[in-house]
């Protein structure tokens, strides 16, 4: 019987959901879709709404055609979760068509400096967004905020950082998110004005692992999962390079799972990043993703299949780890630093320290003192407590930790008892 004290519920419908779900899901059955996840609709709806007709390099439409073949073979979407990700797909493509046009238009933008970044990578919810939010403390850094992510341009201007409307367009979608999913600011609290993963920074190459945390989408994932995405990587640095253009950092903050297989391109593209790999109890990481993946998913389907989730990120948790230990031998030691969850859970500021000490970054008194505000403002479980289980998701531990066995004896990993 699987606890009631769990973060997860199969989502309750209001009203006005089950309405336009109702509604829509009659149209599409009398032929009349108002929700179309084929590329020529969506390709010509954003330009359409951009006013542009210059995508840049036609790569991106590989990986948009996997995905929307597999979300519409294999999502098993509802009506409404059919119209969102038209909505979501539209907006990138609509930043791309507006990105290309902003590298025409200026092309000093590719001068920009990209020096020493600090990419934070680990499997999810092994103690990336904590560390990412202390990282953020450093004034000197810059790293990405939700809302130039979802409306990168105009460039965002360091002048106008804290009065740019695009602050209040970003926090009435998260406040529209999270009455889809009220649970969803306990598992991933969405802070408009502060540091965010930069996925969709890949996703405006339709590029992402995370469609699958949204949708069931395995065959994109797994095409996805032996891309080597150096092409991805370069248009992710230009991103970075527009973003930069009128708001430079001493060196970027960045952090998204998606790194974690494509160390190579990484390090191909940056030669000169610095990287923070940190590690968690399989047993703790699994079924706590497991449990995100559901939360969203349960929006955009009426099919929710918990076994499967299960099964499906237990094993691309488990390709993503050995291919990573693989790749992280062509990494110079003094480019990387390892970093378990409970050792930065015991001690976040003498890690942070250590950090920037081994990595050769100035850890300075002003970032010291941030720190221990944010520490402070912010304990953990400040949003409430995510609870999670495996088998709620058809897994047990020997079947978790025998797929992860090298994993945690190459990185002395303990087992989280609580």
């Amino acid at each position: 019987m699987i606890d009631s004290s769990l973060t997860f519920e199969r989502p309750s419908r209001s009203v006005r959901y089950r309405l336009i779900n109702w509604g829509g899901t009659n149209l599409n059955s009398l032929g009349l879709s108002l929700a179309s996840l084929e590329e020529e609709s969506l390709l010509r709806e954003s330009q359409r709404i951009a006013q542009l007709k210059d995508f840049g390099d036609d790569s991106f439409r590989v990986p948009l055609q996997k995905l929307l073949e597999s979300l519409n073979k294999e999502g098993n979407l509802n009506f409404v979760g059919q119209a969102l990700l038209r909505k979501y797909l539209l907006n990138l493509l609509v930043n791309r068509l507006r990105i290309q046009e902003n590298f025409k238009r200026y092309p000093e933008i590719a001068k920009v400096p990209i020096e020493k970044p600090l990419f934070v990578l680990g499997l999810p919810r092994s103690g990336t967004t904590f560390l990412h939010n202390l990282l953020s403390q450093d004034p000197s850094s810059r790293w990405l905020h939700l809302w130039e992510l979802c409306n990168p341009l105009p460039s965002p201007d360091y002048n106008t950082r804290e009065t740019d409307p695009r602050i209040g367009e970003a926090k009435k979608l998260v406040e529209s998110f999270n009455s889809l999913v009220p649970q969803l600011s306990t598992v991933h609290h969405l802070n408009p004005s502060g540091p965010e993963e930069c996925n969709v920074l890949f996703e405006h190459d339709l590029i992402s692992i995370l469609f699958e945390l949204r949708a069931n989408v395995p065959s994109y994932t797994e095409w996805l999962l032996n891309q080597d995405l150096v092409d991805s990587y370069r248009y992710y640095r230009r991103q970075l390079q527009l973003l930069a253009w009128k708001w430079p950092g001493k060196h970027w903050l960045l952090k998204a799972p998606i790194h974690l297989n494509y160390l190579l391109a990484l390090i191909t593209v940056f030669p000169d990043a610095r990287i923070i790999h940190t590690y968690r109890d399989p047993l703790k990481v699994v079924p706590s993703l497991c449990s995100l993946s559901a939360l969203f998913r349960g929006v955009y389907t009426d099919h929710l299949d918990l076994k499967a989730i299960g099964e499906q990120w237990l094993n691309w948790f488990a390709i993503i780890t050995k291919r990573s230990m693989e790749m992280r031998q062509a990494i110079p030691n003094q480019q990387i630093y390892d970093l378990n969850y409970l050792d930065l859970v015991s001690d976040p500021i003498g890690k942070v320290r250590q950090i920037y000490d081994y990595l050769d970054y100035d850890f300075n008194p002003v970032f010291e003192e941030n720190l221990k505000q944010y520490i402070n403002t912010n304990p953990q479980h400040k949003h409430g407590v995510h609870r999670y289980s495996l088998d709620q998701f058809g897994l047990d531990a020997s079947k978790v930790n025998k797929r992860f066995e090298n994993y945690c004896l190459k990185f002395n990993i303990s087992s989280e008892t609580t």
